[in-house]
């Protein structure tokens, strides 16, 4: 009977996980995508994520004999007004990316403050793997570890007078 509750549970927490890394995974998926050869500065963008887990990814290039940056000023919508949600520094990376995780529905304004950039690249993308209502393959395999766990006690407790 031990043997039996040992390989059960082994062979379960061998699928938690098995199955962990399936959840981890990323599948991110275009909402948005502008380019520029000339931003100005104070551009603003509208996004409306789909998914819980979200992000910003960039490219831009830079006048090379003079000082430069890029800062985005994202503000998400609450009722009829936006107010400020979090602010990116590019830090001098010309490349980059920025995620961020707030249920749907969501809407975000993107404003642009930048000086002697002269293209830029903006790309929106969902996480596509992070659906809040599907639940995670994690809780029902919890659940069947303590079922199987319930039942085990539960027939050496009521049913010791049986074989096996």
């Amino acid at each position: 009977m031990k043997v039996r509750l040992i390989l059960s549970l082994t062979i379960l927490l061998l699928l938690i996980l098995g199955m962990n890394r399936f959840v981890i995974a990323e599948s991110w998926h275009q909402f948005f995508y502008w380019n520029s050869t000339d931003p100005s500065d104070g551009a603003k963008f509208f996004l409306e994520p789909q998914h819980e887990q979200w992000r910003i990814r960039w490219n831009y290039v830079h006048k090379s004999d003079s000082s430069y940056y890029l800062t985005f000023y994202i503000y998400m919508k609450s009722a009829d007004y936006y107010y400020l949600y979090e602010t990116v520094t590019t830090d001098s990376n010309l490349t980059g990316q920025r995620g961020f995780v707030e249920p749907p529905p969501r809407q975000f304004m993107v404003e642009l403050d930048l000086e002697n950039v002269t293209y830029l690249e903006l790309w929106g993308e969902d996480d596509l793997d992070s659906i809040p209502e599907i639940p995670s393959p994690l809780i029902l395999l919890l659940f069947i570890m303590a079922t199987t766990l319930l039942v085990t006690i539960y027939r050496r407790k009521h049913l010791d007078f049986l074989p096996g």
